[in-house]
């Protein structure tokens, strides 16, 4: 609305920058919360763990020491389908 109102007005130029502004700030807040994300990934699911969280904060002990992680493994059919991979298959036969 503010930038068909500049238009209206006559000032093109004053539309383009207040929709160039928008458009920047946008970019930047979604690269942002993007970043934030894959930090937040990497660190829930280090190494195959996966940290423990209690309202929306990742648990501590009463030392303020990380909670004990959990160790789910992996699934059935993620280790059947490495052993049907063809590029992994001959390093996993038993001669």
């Amino acid at each position: 609305p503010q930038a068909t109102a500049l238009c209206d007005k006559g000032d093109i130029q004053g539309a383009r920058q207040l929709l160039s502004d928008f458009s920047h700030e946008q970019a930047n807040s979604s690269t942002a919360r993007y970043k934030q994300l894959g930090d937040y990934l990497l660190v829930k699911y280090l190494d195959g763990n996966v940290k423990r969280e209690k309202d929306g904060q990742f648990e501590r002990t009463e030392t303020g020491m990380p909670a004990y992680p959990k160790f789910p493994g992996y699934s059935q059919e993620f280790y059947r389908s490495i052993v049907a991979d063809p590029a992994t298959a001959d390093h996993l036969r038993v001669k």
